[in-house]
């Protein structure tokens, strides 16, 4: 089962705003029950850890700082241009205090503390097909091709 994070987003490929974007979700894991996330819903303690999130599908990009939020990238659908977008869900005080539509650089990625593993790779074995990188983890081709910011 997955729940879904909800806002409303504008696409930064054609900058269509909508009002009821999803993002396909398992970061509360056993728990979820197909609903609707949005700004101010609030977290349990143990749907935040490290471990749990990576449980969840979520890549480690940079540690969380223990008194700081949590920043999520995840892939969202522009329904009128029918590409795959990015968005920054931003949790606080364990509840969701942001979700925003970004364009996924280098600069992007490392405000992030976590990447949607599944979109990650996916996204890196793209960016793989520009030329041969040995041995390179995906976030360590994300790190070397995305564009900076």
């Amino acid at each position: 089962m997955f729940d879904v994070f909800v806002a409303r987003l504008r696409c930064p490929g054609c900058d269509t705003v909508v009002a009821d974007a999803e993002i396909q979700t398992h970061i509360r894991g056993s728990s979820a029950d197909s609903s609707s996330l949005g700004v101010g819903f609030e977290f349990h303690p143990l749907d935040l850890t490290t471990e749990s999130l990576v449980d969840s599908g979520y890549a480690p990009v940079n540690p969380p700082d223990p008194n700081g939020p949590i920043r999520l990238l995840d892939v969202w659908i522009c329904w009128q241009c029918k590409t795959e977008q990015w968005a920054m869900v931003e949790i606080a005080d364990r509840k969701i205090r942001s979700i925003e539509a970004v364009r996924l650089d280098r600069t992007t990625l490392e405000s992030a503390n976590f990447i949607s593993d599944s979109d990650a790779d996916l996204l890196a074995e793209a960016l793989r097909r520009q030329g041969p990188v040995l041995g390179a983890s995906s976030m360590e081709i994300l790190r070397q091709r995305l564009p900076t910011g």
